[in-house]
Formats: structure tokens, sequence, C-alpha cells
């Protein structure tokens, strides 16, 4: 990460934006992108990557997961590679992700190409700008489901340097991106380790025994429960036994900042900063209402919002358990909300849950600890590069500073 910023400094020039005006023309959306409507139906033969907005991250520019066309089963629009997908549903959660593969969305994004002379990477970085996404909310129609208006975005102006200028500036930005996108493939890797060691122990109760060897395939005994077979000496017993179980706190709108030292925990993850926090401690949190069934650790100074519930561990050893039990459950099958997606505590307490020795406990979590502490880190480190990004985001792209020509060569 030293080595990218070194470059990106050695790069960047400040200098007052009246020096460049002259290479920099001032342009509407409309004449520097369309909007594409290419229809999907849903067919059962195809099977093509799918993006709906569960997937992209709010805030970061990128996403979460990849779903598959057999599983929707209403009309979507098609995008290719180098398109951009931009959430028109509450736009203020700057839902924008550059997919590098054709695929299909849903129609709660709205499909934007690059006309000619422009760069697709820089109409990109135009569009995540906080400028041009303050724009978009600010002329969203729906109250209590803001959406944005076509319409209306493409009268927005901004400044278009030449050609080579834009690719000079997406160098800088890109070569953020590109880090960001590295260390999310090692943490999903990472992840899946995590997950795979969970199911070994705790699915196919192959944990080591006493002398080290798998439990089940080693002859281990088996006891009778109502969750079928268990091991002998584990026991079922209720998650609530594990944690306590609480909501978070509302945080004002005016208290949220891109440059806050703290970050704040929505139902699909970091939503934005603050400099207040709630919690210094190890906790899982899961939506509570809205968004159902993602599961997040949070192990560092937080804000929790209020439409997400916290597992805060009875024991320091039951942390990475919960948070890898809690993502092999469905917990959005205890949605019991009419008009829109909820779960209880009490829903979520009641889980029946196999409950090994605490000596079991102790075993996975010093395997287990150290993974998702590298995962914690590369995480923290990609909260710092989002920032760095988010913060000459808008200074390059209206030329307020500028990069040599030459940009930064790939080392």
């Amino acid at each position: 990460m030293k080595l990218i910023i070194k470059k990106m400094k050695e790069n960047i020039i400040e200098e007052s934006f009246e020096v460049i005006r002259e290479c920099w023309e001032i342009k509407s959306i409309s004449q520097v992108a369309e909007l594409i409507k290419e229809v999907f139906l849903p067919n059962n033969r195809i099977n093509i990557p799918y993006i709906g907005l569960e997937h992209i991250n709010q805030q970061t520019l990128s996403i979460n997961s990849i779903g598959i066309s057999k599983e929707i089963q209403s009309q979507k629009y098609f995008f290719k590679k180098g398109d951009i997908l931009f959430g028109k549903l509450r736009p203020y959660f700057r839902k924008v992700y550059k997919p590098d593969f054709d695929g299909v969305c849903s129609t709660d994004i709205l499909v934007i190409r690059a006309k000619n002379n422009i760069n697709p990477d820089f109409l990109f970085y135009l569009l995540a700008n906080y400028d041009f996404i303050k724009y978009v909310s600010s002329g969203s129609t729906g109250t209590r489901m803001p959406r944005a208006n076509w319409n209306y975005i493409k009268n927005f102006k901004c400044y278009i340097p030449l050609k080579n200028i834009q690719i000079s500036l997406v160098k800088v930005l890109s070569a953020l991106d590109k880090k960001i996108e590295l260390n999310n493939k090692i943490n999903i890797l990472l992840e899946q380790i995590s997950k795979s060691i969970f199911k070994h122990w705790f699915i196919d109760f192959e944990f080591p025994n006493e002398n080290g060897k798998p439990y089940k395939s080693s002859g281990g005994e088996f006891i009778d429960s109502e969750l079928g077979k268990i091991p002998k000496d584990w026991e079922i017993k209720e998650y609530k036994s594990m944690a306590n179980i609480f909501s978070g706190k509302g945080l004002p709108k005016d208290k949220r900042t891109s440059d806050g030292k703290y970050p704040i925990y929505g139902a699909n993850g970091i939503i934005s900063y603050t400099n207040d926090y709630l919690f210094n401690e190890e906790l899982i949190i899961t939506g509570r209402v809205g968004t159902l069934g993602k599961i997040f650790l949070v192990n560092e100074k937080a804000w929790i919002s209020d439409n997400v519930l916290i597992s805060r561990p009875k024991d320091k050893i039951l942390t990475y358990f919960i948070y890898l039990l809690l993502k092999k459950f469905s917990l959005s099958n205890l949605n019991r909300g009419s008009t829109q997606p909820l779960i209880t505590k009490t829903d979520i307490g009641k889980l029946k849950i196999a409950i090994p020795t605490k000596e079991v406990f102790i075993n996975f979590d010093k395997i287990i600890r150290s993974t998702q502490k590298l995962i914690y880190l590369l995480n923290k480190q990609n909260q710092t590069l989002c920032q760095i990004r988010d913060a000459l985001l808008p200074k390059l792209i209206t030329g307020k500073i500028r990069v040599n020509l030459e940009g930064i060569r790939e080392s």
C-alpha cells in the first residue's frame, strides 16, 4: 500500500484549475453517457451472472457476491463489460459498480454506458463522485423509497478533459481499487477456509478427538438428540445461552461523514463513517429489519445502527463459532414482517444449537482467530484505501489536481 501511495504522490500535481481549464469542457451527462434498457426475460435454460442491489456494497464501489440468472423470476436488464451499474433505489447509498463481465441486473439498477471519446473508467468515477451522488439524491422521486430519475440525472453538468487526461486520472484511482479488489479476493478465500473448518468440525463432527484424530471417522460415540445424533458429551441449547442479543442505535444524518474515524454498520455492512462510536469489542451483527440474513463480525470501534441485531458472546472463545454458525442458518426464514422483512431477538434466541465441550471451543478458537484477524486487517486496509480514493476522487475528477500524462506505471 505504501508503494501505491508513493507512486500517486509522484504523479499528482496540485495547481489551480484555472491553469488547466483550457483542456476541459463542460458537458451534461447525456452528452457523455447513455441509459441502456435491453430487457432480459427469465429463462432457466440460460445461466449468466446476475447482480441485484443486494450484491452491490454501499459506498465502497464493490460487490459482495454475484447471483445467477436461473434464480430470477422477473424482467431484468442486460449489461456489458465496462457498463456502469448505478443503484437507483435510495441513491445516497452510493451503490455504484463497474463489472468486468457481461450479465443481467435488477431493474432497480440503471445501466449506464460511456459514449465515444469517454473512457468508461473515467465515467465510472465521475458517477461515483459524491457531488454527483448528492445531485442524483436531490432529484429522486418518492418519499419512503426514493429512486433516481434519469431525466434529472442526464442534465448534470460536469468537466470533461481530453481522453488522454481521463486515462491518466483513472490510473491513479484504479491503482487503489485494484489493491482493494485483491484484498477482497484474499478475504473471500480466507472466509471459505473458515467455513470449511467449521463444517468439518460441527456439521460433519470430524473435530480432533483426544488423540488428534477426526472424531466421527475414528469411531467417536454418538447420542440421540432432538436435532439428530450428536457426539457424546455435547448438549442441545438455545442460541441465547451463548450470547446476549439486542439492537443497535440510530444515528442522526448530520453525524455521518465520509471521512469519519469510525464505521457505521447497517444491515448491509458499513454504510458510512462518523466521529462517534458506540462499541469497541467483538460483536456479531445481522439485519433486524429490511435486509435480513447477512452476518458481519465487528471487532473495532464502531457505531451500529438500530436496524441491526447485535449478539454479544458470553465468552470470548464463542465469538467465531457464533459468527460462522449464524452464517450457516437461513435467518431470512425467521421473517415475521408483513410489509417489510423483520426478525426479532426472541426468534434468534430460540434457535436450537448443538453445543460441544469447552475444550472443542478453545481449540477451534485458536485455529480460526488468526485467520479472522488477517481478514480484519485487510478490511481495515481497504477502509483506509477507500477513504484515500474518495478524498482524491473529487479533486481529480474536477481538475483541481492533475497527474503527469504518463500516469502511474504498473510495477
